[in-house]
Order: C-alpha cells, then sequence, then structure tokens
C-alpha cells in the first residue's frame, strides 16, 4: 500500500496545538509521538516515492543503524549531498536519531563552494544518493568518508536505536552567504528547532489533514520549516524540485493534482504560477517570508484564492526562526504601498533599534533586533563572529538579541514593516546574498583589476545584483566567459545578471568605492557575445518579441545569450510561460538552460512542433558528435518523438542519439501500414548514419514492437545489434510471446486502475467526457479481446488521460496501432533489455521475468519509479537514463 493510498479515506483531522512543554526533546521523539498516532497516513510524497508515517520511520532508523554502525555514537557534523525528496527527509531524520547534526549541500553548488562546506563543518561522513555519487567521491580523503545512501541502509534493522537525544543535542548546520567573502554556517539546537514549529503550528493550526509545499532546494534553511511543520504535525510533505519540475503552469498543475492546502515560498515564486484566472480552492494557508511582499503579491492572492484561505508575511531567519507574521484575509486594507510583517511570535520580542543598539520607539526608521532565549546557538567555529552578531540580553532572563541588519520602523500597535537592509546585504530569491562575498569571487579572477557588486531593482521591483568591473586588459574577459568562471565558485542566485565594465571605478575622497556613482544598467550598453542578428522567420520575431518585454531591453538579436540580458531562473520560467501561451508549443522547463538562444529556443520549439529542420525524414537528431556509436531510439504510438527530449539531454554527452519518428508526420513521406514495412524504412535511415554494425536499438511502447523487428531484419542480413532496449512495454505489445494468462491479467488490473482514477477525480471525469464515444470506449476495453479495438480505444483513453496532447489522435497514429493490430513479434534470438515503470510491478504476475519468457533468449529486466509518462520526464527519466547508458557501455565492453 503507498503512501498516497494509505492516506486516501482517513477522515479530517483536527487542529491539535503544540505544547510548550513538548520543545523540551528531541526532534526524533516529537517525530516517533507521530509515527504511533499516524502511522499509516502519508508522511511524504514525490514523483519517486510515496512514504507512509510508518514506512518513513523505519527507513530513517535504517540510516541511524547504518551512521552509528561506522562512526559510533556522540554528536558530530553529517554531511548531506543528496537532491530533494524521500531518501532526504529519511536521512535528515536519521541522522538526528544518531544523536548526529546533519549539514544539507545543495548539490546545484559549485564543486568550490560544496568543498568549503565539507571543510568548514568538519564533517567525517559525507551520505549522497546516486545521481551525486562522483559528486561526492571527490569529497572522500583520509579523514573523511563518502557512502550511498543505498549502501548505507543496507541489512541495517528498523527499529529505532538506542541512543539518548535531548533537546541541547546540535541538530543542523546551514550555511548562508558570508560578509567576509566567505559562507558561514548557522547550527541550532533540537529545543530551539522546535520552539519555531511550535510557533508554526499554533499560529498556522497545523493539522494532520494539511498537505504542505517542500519548494527549497536542500541548503536553504526555509525547508526547516516547510518539512518539520509537517512531519512534527502528522501532515504530509510534498516535495518539488523547482529546477527540474519547472515554474509557472508546471507548478499551478501540480498544486491542483495534490491537493496542496499549504503554500510557502518567497514572493517571486509565488508570483511565477499566478495567471489567468485560475483558483485554488484547497489552499488555506500562504507563507512568504524570504524578500518583501508587494501589494502585487496581496492582489494576486485575493484574485486566485478563496475568501477562506489566509495571506501570511513573515519575517524569519537561519538566525531566529519565525520571529514575526502578518496575517491578511480578503478584506484587510493597506495603508500604503508597503506590506507590514506584522506581529511578534511565541518569546520573539522585535524592537526597532538605533546605531547603539537603543530602542528607538514608534514611527522612526532603525535596524530590527530580535530578542529572545530561543535564537539560534551561533556561527560553526566562529565564536567571536557569534559574539558580535548574538548579544547579551537583559541580565538573568536568559535571552539574547539578533541584529538582523534589516531596516524597519515600528507602528502603534506593535506592527512592524520591514523596509530593506541596512548593510550591503540582500535577499535574492530568497536567498541572503552578501556583495562581499560576490566581489571576492570577481576580484579572483585575473582578468579582473578592480569590482562593485550592487543590487538594483528590475522592473518588477525585484532586487538584482549588478557587476561593476574593470579589467586588467582589453579586450575584457567575454561575459559568456565571465559567467562560467564565476559558477565555478558561486551558486547561480549569487552570479549577477548584469555585468558592466567600466575604464575607471569612481571613489569618494576618501578612496573607497563611490557606489552612487555607479551608472544605472539602463545607461550602460549590454555587452554582446556575439554579433548582432536580426530575426529571420516568424517564430524567432514572436520569441525576440517576448525577449524584449521581460528583459526590459533592446534590440535584442536571435544568437544573443538570455543570461548575458540580465535572465535568470525565474525570469526564464515567466518566459517559457509566455513562449507556452504565444505559440502553444510546451517546452520543458530546462528549455532555457539547453538553448539560451532565440535561435536555439526556436529550433527546440519547432522540433516539438514537428515541423524543425531535422524532421525532414523519420530520423531526428537529439545528440550527434562523440565517437561512440549511436543509439537509434523508436518513438510511442504517436509517431513523435517529443517524449524522447529529455532522456537525450541525461545521456552522456559524448553519445550520439537519434530519435526515430513516424513516416509521414513530415509531409515528405508518406505514412506506412505495417510494421515491416515502418521497420524497414527505419532501417534503411540508420544504415545512412552508420552504414556497418553493431547497432544500438531502443523504441518506447509501441515503438518497441518496431525496434524489436528492425533488430530481426539487421540480423537478416549479417549486421550485429548490439543492444536492443524495450522501454515502458507491456505484455498486450507482444502477444504472440506472453501467455494469455499474463495478458489478461495484466489488462484487467490496468483498466480497474483506469476506472478508479475516473470516478476518484473530477478533473479525470471532465477529460473522460470530452473523449470522443467515452462509454463506448471503456465498455470496448473492459470486455473485448480483440487486439485492434482494444489497442485503438485504450491508447486513446489513456493518452487523453495521462498527456497533455491533443485529445484526438492523428490519422498518423491510427494507422500505427493499425499496423500493430496486424502484427506478430517473433523471439529475439539474443538478450534484451526490459526498462520498466515502477507502476508495472503490481500489473504482473508475482515474477514478471514469467510474463516475457518467450521474448528473446534471455534477457535484463529494470525498474524505473513512478508511472509510465514519469518515466521520460523528470525526474524518472534520469534514472531511465542510468540504466540505459550502463547497459550501452556493458555492451561495447
Amino acid at each position: 500500500m503507498t503512501g498516497e493510498q494509505a492516506s486516501a479515506g482517513i477522515a479530517a483531522q483536527p487542529f491539535v496545538a503544540f505544547a510548550k512543554a513538548d520543545i523540551e526533546q528531541s526532534i526524533p521523539a516529537r517525530f516517533e509521538q507521530q509515527v504511533a498516532q499516524h502511522h499509516d497516513r502519508l508522511a511524504v510524497h514525490t514523483a519517486l516515492h510515496s512514504l507512509t508515517y510508518q514506512q518513513l520511520d523505519r527507513l530513517a532508523n535504517r540510516v541511524a543503524h547504518g551512521i552509528l554502525a561506522r562512526r559510533g555514537s556522540g554528536s558530530e557534523p553529517i554531511g548531506l549531498l543528496m537532491q530533494q525528496g524521500a531518501p532526504l527527509i529519511a536521512a535528515i531524520l536519521g541522522v538526528l536519531k544518531a544523536g548526529k547534526m546533519y549539514v544539507p549541500i545543495d548539490s546545484s553548488d559549485p564543486a568550490a563552494r560544496i568543498t568549503f562546506t565539507v571543510s568548514d563543518a568538519g564533517a567525517p561522513l559525507i551520505l549522497t544518493d546516486h545521481s551525486e555519487v562522483s559528486a561526492a567521491t571527490d569529497l572522500a580523503t583520509p579523514g573523511r568518508s563518502v557512502v550511498a545512501f543505498d549502501e548505507l541502509t543496507a541489512s541495517q534493522p528498523e527499529h529505532s536505536p538506542a541512543i539518548v537525544v535531548t533537546a541541547d543535542t546540535p541538530a543542523y548546520i546551514y550555511y548562508t552567504s558570508g560578509s567576509t567573502g566567505l559562507p558561514k554556517g548557522v547550527w541550532d539546537i533540537h529545543r530551539n528547532v522546535l520552539h519555531n514549529i511550535m510557533r508554526y503550528s499554533n499560529s498556522l493550526q497545523i493539522s494532520a489533514s494539511d498537505r504542505l509545499t517542500l519548494l527549497q532546494s536542500p541548503g536553504f534553511s526555509g525547508a526547516v520549516s516547510s518539512m518539520f511543520n509537517a512531519l512534527l504535525n502528522g501532515a504530509a510533505i510534498f516535495p518539488y524540485e523547482v529546477r527540474k519540475e519547472g515554474l509557472g503552469r508546471n507548478l499551478a498543475e501540480w498544486l491542483h493534482r495534490h491537493q496542496i492546502t499549504m503554500y510557502h515560498s518567497v514572493p517571486m515564486l509565488f508570483r511565477s504560477f499566478l495567471t489567468g484566472n485560475e483558483r485554488f480552492p484547497k489552499i488555506r494557508v500562504i507563507r512568504l517570508e524570504g524578500d518583501a511582499a508587494t501589494k502585487v503579491d496581496v492582489e494576486l492572492y485575493r484574485k486566485h484564492f478563496e475568501q477562506s484561505c489566509l495571506l501570511v508575511n513573515g519575517l524569519g531567519a537561519t538566525e531566529t526562526g519565525i520571529s514575526r507574521q502578518f496575517f491578511m484575509d480578503r478584506d484587510t486594507q493597506l495603508s500604503d504601498s508597503i506590506v507590514p510583517i506584522g506581529y511578534g511570535t511565541v518569546d520573539m520580542h522585535g524592537m526597532v533599534v538605533d546605531e547603539a543598539g537603543q530602542d528607538i520607539g514608534m514611527d522612526a526608521v532603525g535596524e530590527i533586533a530580535i530578542k529572545s532565549r530561543y535564537l539560534a546557538s551561533g556561527y560553526w567555529n566562529q565564536p567571536d563572529l557569534t559574539r558580535v552578531a548574538f548579544l547579551p540580553g537583559p541580565a538573568g532572563s536568559g535571552e539574547r538579541i539578533y541584529r538582523t541588519g534589516d531596516l524597519g520602523r515600528m507602528r502603534s500597535g506593535g506592527c512592524l514593516e520591514y523596509l530593506g537592509r541596512k548593510d550591503m546585504g540582500v535577499k535574492i530569491r530568497g536567498h541572503r546574498v552578501e556583495p562581499a562575498e560576490v566581489e571576492r569571487a570577481l576580484l579572483d579572477l585575473e582578468a579582473v583589476r578592480s569590482a562593485a557588486v550592487v543590487t538594483r531593482e528590475d522592473a518588477t521591483g525585484s532586487p538584482k545584483l549588478v557587476g561593476y568591473l574593470v579589467a586588467t586588459a582589453q579586450p575584457h574577459l567575454p561575459v559568456q566567459i565571465l559567467r562560467q568562471r564565476l559558477a565555478e565558485s558561486l551558486p547561480d542566485y549569487m552570479i549577477p545578471t548584469r555585468f558592466i565594465f567600466l575604464d575607471g571605478m569612481p571613489v569618494t575622497a576618501n578612496g573607497k568605492v563611490d557606489r552612487a556613482a555607479l551608472p544605472a544598467p539602463g545607461e550602460a550598453p549590454v555587452e554582446r557575445t556575439t554579433k548582432y542578428v536580426a530575426p529571420r522567420d516568424p517564430i524567432e520575431s514572436q520569441l525576440v518579441k517576448i525577449w524584449e518585454e521581460l528583459l526590459h531591453t533592446a534590440p535584442i538579436g536571435v544568437t544573443d545569450n538570455f543570461f548575458d540580458f540580465g535572465g535568470d531562473s525565474l525570469i526564464a520560467a515567466a518566459l517559457l510561460t509566455a513562449v507556452e501561451e504565444a505559440t502553444a508549443k510546451n517546452l520543458p522547463p530546462a528549455s532555457i538552460i539547453e538553448a539560451p538562444t532565440i535561435a536555439q529556443l526556436a529550433q527546440l520549439a519547432q522540433l516539438i512542433r514537428g515541423d524543425g529542420p531535422a524532421n525532414t525524414g523519420v530520423l531526428v537528431p537529439f545528440q550527434i558528435g562523440g565517437i561512440a556509436p549511436p543509439l537509434f531510439c523508436v518513438g510511442g504510438h504517436s509517431g513523435h518523438v517529443v517524449e524522447l527530449v529529455d532522456l537525450a539531454r541525461h545521456l552522456d554527452a559524448g553519445q550520439p542519439f537519434y530519435g526515430l519518428q513516424s513516416a509521414g508526420l513530415s509531409g515528405s513521406d508518406q505514412p506506412l501500414t505495417s510494421i515491416e514495412a515502418m521497420a524497414g524504412r527505419n532501417v534503411e535511415a540508420v544504415r545512412e548514419v552508420q552504414p556497418r554494425g553493431p547497432y544500438y536499438l531502443g523504441g518506447r511502447c509501441w515503438g518497441a514492437v518496431v525496434a524489436l523487428e528492425m533488430a530481426h531484419q539487421l540480423i537478416a542480413v549479417g549486421e550485429p545489434v548490439g543492444l536492443l532496449c524495450l522501454m515502458n512495454v507491456t505484455p498486450y505489445d507482444f502477444p504472440g510471446l506472453v501467455s494469455g494468462a499474463s495478458r489478461r491479467r495484466f489488462w484487467h488490473r490496468r483498466c480497474l486502475k483506469m476506472v478508479r482514477t475516473i470516478l476518484r477525480d473530477a478533473s479525470t471525469r471532465r477529460r473522460w467526457k470530452q473523449l470522443p464515444y467515452p462509454a463506448v470506449a471503456l465498455a470496448r476495453i473492459l470486455t473485448q479481446e480483440g487486439r485492434h479495438l482494444a489497442r485503438r480505444f485504450a491508447a486513446r483513453t489513456i493518452l487523453a488521460l495521462r498527456r497533455p496532447l491533443p485529445r484526438l489522435l492523428r490519422d498518423v497514429d491510427l494507422l500505427n496501432h493499425m499496423a500493430f493490430a496486424g502484427h506478430s513479434s517473433r523471439t529475439y534470438p539474443g538478450r534484451a533489455l526490459l526498462i520498466l515503470s515502477e507502476e508495472h510491478r503490481s500489473l504482473y504476475s508475482a515474477n514478471p521475468l514469467l510474463d516475457w519468457k518467450d521474448l528473446a533468449r534471455g534477457y535484463d529486466v529494470h525498474f524505473v519509479p513512478g508511472a509510465d509518462p514519469e518515466m521520460f520526464a523528470e525526474p524518472g527519466v534520469q534514472t531511465l537514463a542510468h540504466h540505459l547508458q550502463g547497459a550501452l557501455h556493458a555492451a561495447r565492453t
């Protein structure tokens, strides 16, 4: 039983207050209380994993025992270099259960920053997942070991370890940008973390019925409240990897699909998915923190959310947790453009102070300071910095005072307004950034003589970093190369969006950089990395217009790089949304990374549309070059190969990869009506690229039938086949080679699952009703044994339910299914590789190999987490590519 199934049908749970006495324990103790009460409820859900509280607890216990077996008892840092998801959450809990402190490391950070974090923390053990093994291996030293998650947890007991963890035990170290030019680690104890969760739980009335977002990256301290607000209250947490899964419409659909009730992010992320008139009736609380909210956010809240939903603007920091909250409903009136950060949370006393640290009272602008007994413990291995930042409070109170560096103004009644940063620090996309650290990275480059980094607001009012440089020589380093060099030491949010080269840096009378005299970005020309090239066709003209509107720069040429003109990941999300609305092209979230120029993006859009330059026949080159033999892969039943785009990105850079689409899609070929003819046409196209074998072939779903026939035809003319990979296939794809019992069992279970989905999900029912002849289709699927009718109607139904493709199938698609209905596959005389979706595991017999006994003389089977479509989309496609690339290496050697 999955966590989603376990959670379904359980009655809504009332809010239970988080008692003050409950902070006098460890985080695992509080979590285990939830396990005892809610063991069958959903705890964490991702595309790859769905775990109940009991399952998550057992996995965390295995982590704890694995750590204790390697490191013994006692507090020490344990590094976690893992992707956001269920294994990382289990690892965090496991580290805490072992009495250790976890150090989350963002895998997207450059290697130099990762190395510094691990070294500064002094972590003797790094825990990683399969996607980060290669990066983590470089961190291994004589005093530091690296272990994979699966290896650590293998054969470990599932009961809680007999380790005493108290409220005073250190819990974690989170690294933030430092004003000295180096990151600094903020560490804290279990009691303070639990107090922070208590403040959130009671103010937001979090119950076991809630479903919370986890949109933050692993190394961002905002993830603490998202994760533990759920898991310490019996609620469910839903991690979502923004970099991989995208913003805008993708995020909106995800929120609907999982019926999220509590949303948490920085304001910029919040704005990204609110378009049109779409509403989100399930969301009851919106938390905006990490950056200044604006009246734009309030208006979006009023437009897209229900009357019962609350908007909560808050002030929090890694050093304090949540310290101020301002609750708004649909009727809340704001006196001006400032959205307050509101009133103090329990035991967190806010004040506005002058330079001497004295409270300056009401209506005066000063620095925001927080007084409490529950502030972070300090900066890891930096006692001097800790003493400066955390001042002693009133004698005997046990309180300390943290000066935030934020400017504020206290209004009558104790409502606090946030007015920006006092010092040079700034929040970029929710991350605290010290320009001094960026300047240091620039000055480390030989090509830079002097540098100054400041923040400027873009047209939307969001802060952006602008770098002003004086080069050591002319011509200066191209911006593209400059970005690449900075990416070796800085995360992407710390790389300036604009670079302006100056002949000399303006200075004040005392010789310091005169930042007020630096030219505004609009007064300086954009540094081009290429010569201006005008748009050459209607698609490029359309894209140029979108880019110029979003980047507030003109003219932009089709070979100009998006990131050289101030683009970042959030603007990229808005850009892709605008492109999709203007061109009806559903581009993958990572498109702007892979295709950062208009010319490249236009080519990708044409490929997805099916009329691009690569679409002149059946062969579509995704990746060319490299010395390895190419992989040729046949697309699915629609005839297109667009679903292979993400797979191509995750194969090795030197692995040539070609898709094989159905003849007739481009208009230059006539559609074919038999599997034998389709395979023959594909073989001709393949041999034009690679005249001699061995050949490496793959196919998805219906395309696997064609790939098998291609293998037979190549072998018949004496050409060897090095690999035959059949992906996402079912017993119904090879009726002559699979027992009738297996085929009927599979289809019966598949249909029952589909019917349950239709009955359970309202949006699915609406789409089902829009299908042509839905009742007839369902009846024939459930009652007919005839392959032609079952395949034709079932494929149409599943496509319309599961994929954002047109509901009416193209003629090429119907011809493909008619060809399949008249084809009988033959046993492959070699060894085949089957890569199947994890969803299908429950649809087979107890031993899935029995279902394929006549398909080939031998075969290997791998399962990919997720359902059918998720195999070929992020993040499941990474596992698919891993298995496929490994099989290619093995076949070649």
